[in-house]
C-alpha cells in the first residue's frame, strides 16, 4: 500500500513539473511571438517615418 501510494505521490509530482516546463516554454514562445511583432511593427514604422 505504501509502495503504491508512494508511486502515485512521485507521479502526481512529475506531472506538476511536466506543467511547469509546459508553462515555462509556452511563456517563453508568447514572449519570443510578442517580441517579433513588436519588432515588426517597429520596423514599419521606420520605414514609413523615413
Amino acid at each position: 500500500m505504501s509502495f503504491v501510494s508512494h508511486l502515485v505521490c512521485s507521479l502526481r509530482k512529475n506531472r506538476s513539473r511536466q506543467l511547469f516546463l509546459f508553462n515555462v516554454i509556452r511563456i517563453i514562445y508568447t514572449s519570443n511571438f510578442i517580441y517579433h511583432v513588436c519588432s515588426d511593427i517597429f520596423c514599419s514604422i521606420n520605414v514609413l517615418l523615413d
